[in-house]
């Protein structure tokens, strides 16, 4: 309640006064009530007068005199009872308004941040600190302003209600901080201090247990609840004290963890107004994120109804922000797992972004050293790249980064040995980390998404190569073969040579090999990745996982198998192999000639241009002068280059061979352009250059009309591993011109066309949450790629996947769950490679915590090799599983500034609220806690009321009410005695007391009137009364021996008592032996009697409480009467 102070009247009232006259009309004045019982009192009176005046003859007029009075006292008594007295009392009531403040205590307010820390490690303000930091803040003073003119009472409320608020009153000053944190945060210290003394909360904070100032939580609150100690302070706080709070706070734990178990927004508040109604509340102001997890949906509508009904105003603040659902996620770093110290290699990083579609961010590679621990240590260098996140269930995206050893700085590399090379990185396991800056919308607690360190060795291996040529490939096979010899002899190269020609079959032919066996006798006819040894070690070298490239001179194709064509596409496509196509007049041709569903299919397949049939296409003969080329140099790989130190210059050295000039002067003679002094004479004709294909030379032929006509040259292309190039004709005019420009154009599309044999190049990948609710759906797609990078037929695939699971640490547990089947999922653009599949996240196959669960998916046509995903399952908590706020429901539930209209006494509030709208019933009143400048406007809307109330209390007559007065400052209670045992058999005792004085009394007073002779004596009276004394001091102290008691009010309980005794004395002394005797003796036997049935109860442990009372008008008429009698006894008056 908010009542200022409840102040208790009484009157005295006159009951009969409000029952209507009999025989009167309705309307007929109660007046005439007391005419009628004036009228009877007045012959009462008369009455008595004219009996006393006869009596007057009898005795002195001074005695009839008083007589008199005491009658007629009884007859005003007797008149004053028939009124039916009473004392009507009013509660007068001082009652002001209130406003409430109801605070959500639940987890999603309580726990939760909305804002994102700027600074790895630093925590942020959870939304109810924010909300306490709004109430406590000094500028807005937002509680001052309403203590101001109403008293605040404070509701928490979670999954329901508080039972009791915690009132400030108007004027006081506002809570500190430290006192909102405690509320907020269920303090139990305070709980437990409240209403004691500053002794005893001494005493309680130095019992076992209390923990000095530390927050009193919950579980605080339980472990101090269960301590032993036994804390009993004298004249300051008793043991039963001490455990009547410990066991009201257990409960009040109880309650508290019961409340902030969940929300329960609209019900909660409903409850408040229904327990608040009366109370004159002038408005509740809520601070909510508004999302419940329980209750009904129409509960709103519900909450806003009841409010508007009970015409109190309802103020929604809403704390929390509805933040975008942004997330950034690395999920793979493409690298070699090994990579040559001198050779460029590509490190490609993929990651999703949820919710940035079409977006660019900047990577950052980090590049460390070997030795260095990637995990700890800051990188040694840092590349910068680009990714935009593709449309896409997540949008994904890759950036490429090209590890060149010639464009880092020196520290990160030495110099090489090696031709044609300037610098290489140094040997030994390298590692890069990728890293992507969170985005500003990203609730994520650091400021990098870091992925994974991803090792590559980085080792001088090397350069495994097998020379394939035909007999009509031998002039270039030949100098080549020699370039390599030297490369072996340099343990730069290892070479293998399969000859398509008598010697080479039989394997006479003289290549200067190291070992005979590699000396090839047919194409190598396997492909084997199981690093099994074979049976035969000679067998070792018809493998083609034993090679990184293989250079074909013009080749009989017609000698490979399909399986061995196939073999090679596997090679290229899956292990990254390199292939290099010297085509030539005699056998190029097959290719040209091969069907869509031919022998050689695979071969066209990762080539990167289809060519043309020489024969049919009528190509025109060797012309006499030599060709130049046209180039086209691409900035990611350093092919062309001939001559070192000419960074600037991608072609340089081959103006040299065409012209013996460093470059080509402007305004050149164009026939001069096309017949240079040096060049080639023949080129391969091309049906078609792949789209994907890169053009990097050009044989520049001449028309009929003696026009220049590009013709391509030198082509590369790039399968979903591996890499081709296709060379048009052979380059033995470059040897003769200079064997290093030969060797260096080799050296250099060797490497960079066998770059990628151990890059493992992505054959799909798997989508899936990093976190799922323990009894969730986990949804799990993937994408699967065939070889050459592109989807699967539709109908060809039935993958299925399957789960493991891994400690925190990573460790296997040696559970495996699956496998689940998948099915093929279409976008808006058709069918792409995804399949989707899903499994419940039963608690009891995927227990929540630290364990670490990876989707497994099977790659197809590559056994052995899988596509992974990592997540983790945590506990179903509804309150955190959505935090995000619920505006809606909170402007639903919130009353219209029509509804406020009244108590806004400044119109400007009134304006700024209702901003451009005109209606004020449209205008909700509902706000964010960021709105700050319209919060402070809230508690000018909040009026102050006050009122007060005067209601009618009980009726207590008088008549049968014992009479009261005060005695020494104590109030005196005569005849109102609380009965127990104790007090019964004290009483009873008190009364045998008295009934056998009486005996004795009525006996020594025969005996001595009779001794004495003195029945009718002038001095018997005098007698009478000495006996009657001794009598009843006989009495009372034999009465207070047997109780041996004497309470508080004793003295005054004896007045009447010794009154009755003197009357029933002189009474009993003027009787004869037998009713002297038998009077008194009778009761005392009764007395007696009873006397003894208490004692018995009470020994059995029977209670005979109860409450005895003698109606004070009643006392008061039989003592009028009694000494009106006692007094015409005195006088021998009738």
């Amino acid at each position: 309640m908010n009542d200022t102070g409840v102040t208790r009247e009484s009157e005295l009232i006159l009951r009969r006064l409000s029952d209507g006259f009999p025989f009167a009309p309705a309307s007929a004045s109660n007046a005439l009530w007391f005419v009628a019982v004036g009228a009877v009192l007045l012959l009462g009176v008369l009455y008595v007068g004219f009996m006393y005046y006869k009596d007057s003859r009898t005795c002195r007029w001074f005695f009839a005199l008083p007589l008199g009075v005491l009658r007629v006292a009884l007859y005003l008594l007797l008149a004053f009872a028939f009124f039916l007295p009473a004392y009507q009392t009013w509660e007068r009531t001082e009652k002001r308004s209130k406003v409430l403040i109801v605070l959500d205590v639940s987890p999603s307010v309580t726990a939760v941040t909305d804002d994102i820390s700027q600074q790895s490690g630093i925590k942020t303000k959870t939304r109810m600190q924010k909300v306490l930091d709004f109430l406590t803040d000094e500028k807005v003073a937002f509680v001052q302003k309403i203590l101001e003119k109403n008293p605040v009472a404070v509701y928490r409320f979670g999954t329901r209600l508080e039972e009791e608020p915690t009132e400030m009153k108007a004027g006081s000053p506002a809570w500190t901080r430290d006192e909102w944190d405690a509320f907020a945060r269920y303090d139990f210290k305070p709980i437990a201090l409240k209403g004691l003394s500053p002794a005893a909360q001494t005493a309680l904070k130095a019992s076992a247990g209390w923990d000095g100032d530390k927050p009193g939580t919950a579980d605080w609150a339980v472990a101090w609840s269960n301590t032993k100690e036994e804390i009993d302070v004298k004249d300051v706080i008793s043991a039963k004290e001490v455990n009547d709070i410990k066991e009201k706070l257990g409960k009040r734990v109880d309650v508290a963890k019961s409340i902030m178990a969940g929300t329960n927004v609209a019900d909660s508040l409903r409850a408040a107004i229904d327990r608040e109604a009366s109370n004159m509340v002038q408005g509740i102001v809520v601070f909510t994120d508004g999302r419940s997890n329980l209750g009904s949906e129409s509960a709103f509508k519900d909450l806003t109804d009841k409010a508007g009904k009970e015409k109190i105003p309802l103020f929604t603040v809403a704390v929390g922000e509805p933040r975008e659902n942004v997330n950034i996620t690395i999920t793979e770093i493409q690298a070699p797992d090994r990579a040559p110290p001198d050779e460029p290699f590509k490190v490609i990083v993929e990651a999703d972004g949820t919710g940035l579609e079409k977006q660019e961010v900047e990577v950052r590679l980090g590049l460390y050293l070997p030795g260095r621990d990637a995990k700890v240590d800051a990188p040694d260098h840092e590349i910068l790249g680009k990714l935009t996140f593709q449309p896409g269930e997540p949008p994904h995206g890759m950036a490429e980064f090209l590890i060149d050893p010639d464009k880092l700085p020196e520290t990160l590399t030495e110099e090489s040995k090696k031709l044609g090379k300037r610098r290489q990185l140094k040997q030994g396991a390298w590692a890069t980390v990728a890293k992507i800056a969170r985005d500003k919308r990203e609730v994520f607690p650091d400021a990098d998404h870091v992925s994974p360190p991803r090792v590559i060795q980085v080792i001088d291996r090397p350069l495994r190569v097998l020379l394939f040529a035909s007999a009509g490939g031998i002039i270039e096979y030949q100098t080549l073969r020699t370039l390599f010899v030297r490369e072996v002899t340099q343990k730069r190269a290892e070479l293998s040579i399969c000859i398509q020609s008598e010697g080479g079959r039989d394997g006479s032919a003289v290549q200067d090999l190291d070992d005979p066996n590699r000396l090839l006798t047919r194409f190598p006819d396997r492909l084997d990745t199981s690093g099994k040894a074979p049976a035969k070690p000679e067998d070792k070298f018809y493998n083609l996982n034993e090679y990184d490239l293989i250079i074909a001179f013009d080749p009989d194709w017609s000698e490979l198998s399909a399986d061995t064509v196939k073999n090679i596409q596997a090679w290229v496509d899956n292990l990254g192999g390199g292939l290099i196509l010297v085509a030539g007049p005699i056998h190029t041709f097959q290719l040209a000639r091969a069907s869509e569903d031919g022998r050689l299919k695979p071969m066209l397949d990762i080539l990167p241009v289809i060519p043309d049939d020489a024969v049919l296409a009528g190509t025109r003969g060797v012309p006499r002068t030599p060709r130049r080329l046209k180039f086209d140099p691409k900035p990611t790989y350093d092919v062309l280059r001939l001559e070192e130190g000419k960074p600037d210059d991608p072609v340089a050295g081959w103006e040299m061979f065409f012209t013996d000039r460093e470059k080509l002067a402007q305004g050149e003679n164009p026939k001069a352009l096309v017949s240079p002094r040096r060049g080639f004479y023949s080129y391969y004709p091309v049906k078609m250059v792949k789209p994907s294909a890169d053009v990097l030379a050009s044989f520049i032929d001449v028309t009929e009309r003696g026009e220049p006509d590009a013709k391509p040259w030198l082509v590369t292309g790039q399968s979903p591993r591996g890499r081709t190039a296709f060379i048009g004709s052979d380059l033995r005019r470059l040897s003769h011109y200079s064997i290093d420009y030969f060797q260096r154009f080799w050296i250099k599309l060797a490497r960079y066309v066998s770059a990628n044999r151990d890059l493992k190049a992505s054959r799909g990948r798997v989508l899936l949450s990093k976190e799922y609710v323990s009894g969730s759906p986990v949804r799990v797609q993937a994408r699967l790629l065939d070889p050459k990078g592109q989807p699967y037929e539709e109908s060809k695939l039935n993958p299925k996947f399957k789960v493991v699971a891994y400690a925190a640490d990573g460790t296997p547990l040696n559970k495996q769950f699956g496998p689940f089947e998948m099915k093929v999922k279409k976008g808006g653009s058709g069918f792409d490679g995804y399949y989707a599949g899903q499994l419940i996240a039963d608690p009891r196959t995927l227990p929540p915590g630290d364990f670490k669960y990876k989707v497994v998916v099977d790659v197809p046509d590559s056994p052995g090799d899988t596509i992974e995903g990592e997540f983790m399952v945590k506990r179903s908590d509804p309150e955190l599983d959505n935090t995000r706020p619920d505006y809606q429901a909170l402007v639903t539930a919130a009353s219209t500034l029509e509804d406020v209209k009244g108590g806004i006494k400044d119109p400007t509030v009134f304006e700024r609220l209702k901003g451009s709208e005109k209606d004020p019933t449209k205008v909700k009143l509902a706000f964010k806690l960021a709105e700050t400048e319209k919060l402070m406007l809230i508690p000018a809307c909040l009026d102050a009321k006050q009122q007060t109330l005067k209601s009618r209390g009980p009726v207590e007559d008088l008549w049968d009410k014992p009479l009261k007065f005060q005695a020494g400052g104590q109030e005196v209670v005569i005849l109102d005695v609380p009965v127990t045992n104790a007090s019964l058999f004290n009483g009873l005792a008190l009364l045998c007391g008295y009934f056998a004085a009486l005996m004795g009394s009525y006996v020594g007073f025969r005996f001595l009137t009779a001794a004495l002779k003195v029945e009718n004596s002038s001095w018997a009276t005098p007698a009478v009364g000495g006996i009657v004394l001794f009598t009843v001091l006989l009495s009372v102290f034999f009465g207070a021996f047997v109780a041996r008691t004497v309470p508080p009010t004793y003295g005054w309980v004896m007045l009447p008592f010794v009154l009755m005794v003197g009357a029933t004395v002189f009474t009993n002394l003027r009787m004869d032996w037998i009713p002297g005797l038998a009077f008194p003796g009778a009761a005392l036997a009764l007395t007696a009697v009873a006397l003894v049935g208490v004692w018995v109860a009470d020994v059995r442990g029977t209670s005979m409480a109860g409450d005895f009372a003698v109606g004070g008008l009643l006392l008061a008429a039989v003592g009028l009467l009694s000494l009106e009698w006692t007094g015409r006894k005195l006088l021998r008056l009738a």
